[in-house]
């Protein structure tokens, strides 16, 4: 389970290799002061389900504007989701890996909370290239459209895909292809055979086309870049 990569999808991912680092903390949907902050989640999250647990915990929140530092993945999935007036379904847990973690949402989306901002600002980039260039489907793996997104709290939401798909752009480079040693390249390709188990150059050809958009994808693993269900597909 440590090789697969954190993904938005309908069966659960896990990663061992966490990185959390302190995220930032903004308020919801623009200026409110630490005042009336408490009231503003609490009267966002009661008209939509009246959750105490949850109440509770957007009341800590609302608190924490001082110690922003200390806000959680969940925290700041909450907060993103009460501004927006729908619910995270932290019951359901769609992926955790060394990006952050994936949970579904009450408009049948995934919301993706980052714990490094370099990861979150590339994958967002990418989204943003293949939305401006309405790229949804590529060698006929399907890529998550971007919905929403939060600079402050590090949070992509993007709909929910199933195999074959193509995911987890946090790692990939924007208009530069990486300068890798041959003796990695080698290695690299040699260990991504054993992982596709026949279905390496499909996933080659995929990658590929992704560099005509710029994104120079670095990251291919059977978590993050699923061959289940497509037609060329060895046992797909």
């Amino acid at each position: 389970m440590g090789e697969k990569e954190l993904v938005a999808r309908s069966d659960p991912i896990v990663d061992d290799d966490i990185h959390p680092t302190g995220p930032r903390f903004a308020s919801l949907g623009g200026q409110i002061s630490e005042d009336d902050e408490v009231g503003t989640y609490l009267g966002q999250r009661k008209r939509l389900t009246g959750d105490e647990k949850t109440q509770n915990d957007l009341c800590r929140i609302g608190t924490t504007v001082a110690g922003h530092d200390q806000l959680t993945a969940r925290d700041r999935a909450t907060a993103y989701c009460a501004a927006r007036e729908i619910v995270p379904d932290f019951a359901n847990l769609l992926g955790m890996g060394q990006e952050g973690s994936v949970w579904p949402t009450s408009r049948k989306t995934a919301i993706k909370v980052f714990d490094r901002e370099s990861n979150f600002q590339t994958e967002l980039v990418c989204y943003e290239i293949l939305r401006e260039h309405s790229v949804w489907e590529l060698d006929g793996f399907t890529i998550p459209q971007l919905v929403d997104s939060d600079n402050d709290f590090l949070i992509v939401e993007m709909t929910i895909v199933s195999p074959p798909f193509i995911l987890d752009f946090g790692k990939a480079y924007i208009n530069q292809r990486p300068d890798f040693e041959e003796s990695v390249m080698e290695d690299y390709e040699a260990e991504r055979c054993e992982w596709f188990e026949g279905n390496w150059d499909l996933v080659c050809s995929a990658v590929s086309s992704l560099e005509a958009y710029g994104i120079f994808y670095c990251d291919a693993r059977p978590g993050n870049i699923d061959c289940r269900n497509h037609p060329h597909a060895n046992g797909g």
